[in-house]
């Protein structure tokens, strides 16, 4: 059975997109990560993130993921952030300057 999430991906170049921001977002990495509402949180990767067949609210299948981000400020506070709202990943580690950013 698939889950509901607010937005799903079609478009192949999109998912492909989510992809690439999956192989940034390793298990414990730190990173922040930059929101389509323009908020921006930082934390620790809980658990690395995989695609998953979602429905929207209109009832469309599509793609989409959940990024489990452990709060840098609040650990016990964890933030539960669909893939696809995304649009900048940035690595904290000081050998891994990776930015992964969304085209518009």
């Amino acid at each position: 059975m698939a889950q509901f999430a607010e937005r799903v991906v079609t478009d192949q170049a999109e998912i492909e997109r989510l992809k690439a921001m999956i192989l940034v977002l390793d298990e414990e990495a730190r990173v922040e990560v930059e929101l389509d509402d323009g908020q921006v949180l930082a934390g620790a990767v809980a658990i690395k993130p995989t695609l998953q067949v979602f429905i929207d609210p209109q009832g469309n299948e599509g793609t989409n993921g959940v990024l489990r981000l452990d709060d840098a400020l609040e650990p016990e506070k964890p933030h539960f952030i669909p893939l696809a709202s995304i649009v900048r990943v940035r690595r904290l580690e000081p050998d891994q300057p990776t930015i992964l950013r969304r085209e518009d």
